[in-house]
């Protein structure tokens, strides 16, 4: 059974399709040549569809209008901006948005900086007179104060 689809039909004769293509489209049966005329004689008497017609084509003309105005050279991106893009297309597939967070990464997270040999001894003496065997004395206070507490 066929379809009869007038707002398909007047996409079709908006864009400049030959009237047998678009009924087809449109999917009337247009297998006998006197029925689609005779369609045709019908859809042309429809006032509605004939002002959806001249509607689509107004809006397809100002479309291209703006396209010919707007036409800018586009933007050269940074890697960076480049990167972002294609992380936040969820068009992208799974595995391109993956790639490319993972090359943003250097961009947007701070590498730590390298400490030296006696920052860190002083960081781990820090660390082990806090807890551990080693606590000193005021640390000490504080932990038999919670186990006496309790």
């Amino acid at each position: 059974m066929a379809r009869y689809d007038k707002e398909e039909y007047a996409k079709m004769m908006a864009k400049g399709a030959d009237w047998l293509d678009a009924m087809q489209a449109a999917g009337y049966d247009v297998s006998n040549q006197e029925s689609a005329k005779r369609q045709k004689r019908n859809l042309d008497k429809n006032k509605g569809l004939q002002n959806r017609i001249s509607e689509l084509k107004q809006l397809q003309e100002q479309k291209q209008a703006n396209q010919a105005t707007d036409a800018k050279p586009p933007k050269k991106l940074s890697p960076k901006e480049y990167l972002e893009s294609v992380y936040n297309d969820l068009a992208q597939d799974p595995k391109m948005r993956m790639q490319a967070a993972v090359a943003l990464l250097p961009y947007t997270e701070n590498k730590m900086a390298q400490t030296g040999k006696k920052d860190d001894a002083q960081q781990t003496a820090q660390q082990l007179s806090t807890s551990g065997r080693f606590a000193t004395a005021s640390h000490q206070g504080d932990f038999f104060a919670s186990v006496v507490t309790q």
